[in-house]
């Protein structure tokens, strides 16, 4: 009896992974080919330097509809901030945001305990630097600051008419 009911714990116990990485694949449990299992998880992606934010591109998402589901955290845990629950439609392409100091994203698979034939999901990993550079030739007749360039607040609108 204490063998069976150790084996059912440890069933249910899981390590989460940490990797520091700005390519390659992200699969489902069943990898590449193979269809998912229904063993939780928790995955954590941070970037390899600390100018640039996790990306995910999914091109594959096919678990079981309101069963099954893959939250997408904002930060390296599963207590930051979540960027949404997915189980019917694909998370597309997610990527850490500019608040998101650790530009990690932490992924949490949340099974509902049934063996499924689906196929799961593919993700392609990358990293973009944390802020992008904007650059801007604009005709105008409004006043530069010096050497061309506009003042401006942000969140503020700019008009270029």
């Amino acid at each position: 009896m204490k063998n069976s009911i150790l084996l059912i714990l440890l069933s249910f116990l899981f390590i989460p992974a940490t990797y520091s990485q700005c390519s390659g694949n992200f699969y489902d449990n069943g990898g590449e080919n193979g269809t998912y299992n229904e063993t939780p998880s928790i995955t954590t992606f941070c970037p390899d330097s600390d100018d640039e934010v996790v990306v995910l591109s999914f091109t594959q998402f096919v678990v079981a509809q309101s069963q099954d589901f893959l939250i997408i955290y904002d930060g390296d845990s599963t207590d930051a901030p979540q960027i949404g629950q997915f189980s019917a439609i694909s998370p597309g392409i997610v990527s850490a945001s500019i608040a998101n100091e650790t530009g990690c994203l932490t992924i949490e698979w949340v099974p509902d305990g049934n063996i499924s034939p689906l196929p799961g999901w593919a993700a392609e990993i990358s990293c973009r630097p944390e802020c992008q550079e904007i650059l801007v030739n604009a005709i105008t007749s409004a006043e530069s600051l010096e050497d061309g360039a506009f003042g401006g607040c942000l969140g503020e609108p700019v008009d270029f008419e």
